[in-house]
């Protein structure tokens, strides 16, 4: 049934023939705002994409954002203020866009290029090369660093008050890869904090096989860089982290062999491991 004064949304903005490649809901004033992003069906068309936002309330689109290369990865701020949008242009070109959602301005207010993928061994047998996309895009919970997950093995971590710098951290997993997978990167990667929020870390799964802990808090060669929470057989293909004083999994992996594993967090004796506290100056 539809409230009084909506209308549905119009079948000929459906019809794009297109796949779609991320779509997240807002949040706070954004929260009944739905983000799509499309990709084209033809590998080589990667200029008509459309990155829409719908209106679930009034069943209709809001608004249409300004980007129309292929549609990669998408992320809203907690504060569900900031849209962040990646896309594959021309040249495989790695456009990362900011957009003011709050006022539904369609323009992006900033626009970067991400740095260039590494050049990585192909998986495929008719020698193809590995596809350059970003997997997945979180924003810390104050809203003011970024994460972005990629498929070249690589982990970077922005602060979205200046882009344009290049990113604070560039974490990395190995290339090695005993079980043979499809060489996807890092294909997932969530931030986890302290209790009283005053120490933040980001996890990370990738082809190494490796859910790994950084702290972009703590100096690129700091030995506690890159901590081994878990380790499957095969690449890791998502991960979950629960909340453990919640009666939660720690950590539960699955892996592209078709394996889930669930890790507990604790040595032989069931004892809790403890992260110490690393003796390097913090930057």
């Amino acid at each position: 049934m539809e409230d009084e004064g909506s209308s549905p949304v119009e079948p000929s903005l459906l019809r794009t023939h297109q796949a779609t490649g991320a779509t997240t809901w807002g949040a706070g004033p954004t929260e009944d705002l739905l983000f799509t992003s499309s990709e084209p069906p033809a590998p080589n068309d990667i200029v008509t994409s459309y990155h829409r936002v719908w209106d679930t309330k009034k069943q209709r689109l809001a608004f249409e954002l300004d980007a129309n290369e292929a549609g990669d990865a998408i992320a809203i701020s907690p504060d569900g203020s900031i849209l962040v949008l990646t896309t594959v242009g021309a040249g495989n070109s790695h456009p990362i866009r900011l957009y003011d959602i709050r006022r539904r301005n369609p323009k992006a207010y900033e626009k970067e290029e991400l740095e260039s993928f590494c050049r990585r061994p192909s998986s495929s047998d008719m020698g193809e090369e590995p596809e350059e996309v970003v997997h997945v895009i979180t924003f810390s919970s104050d809203g003011h660093l970024l994460a972005i997950a990629r498929s070249d093995n690589r982990l970077h971590v922005y602060d979205i008050r200046a882009l344009s710098k290049g990113p604070l951290c560039d974490f990395r997993h190995f290339d090695s890869d005993e079980g043979g997978g499809n060489l996807c990167g890092v294909a997932h990667a969530a931030w986890i904090e302290g209790r009283d929020r005053r120490r933040i870390g980001i996890v990370s799964g990738g082809d190494d096989g490796c859910v790994r802990l950084w702290e972009p808090a703590l100096s690129p060669s700091d030995d506690l860089q890159g901590t081994i929470l878990g380790r499957n057989d095969f690449d890791v293909a998502h991960f979950s982290i629960g909340d453990g004083w919640k009666g939660e999994m720690p950590l539960v992996i699955g892996d592209s062999g078709g394996g889930v594993n669930t890790f507990d967090l604790q040595d032989g004796e069931g004892c809790r491991i403890v992260r110490p506290w690393s003796s390097t100056r913090r930057i």
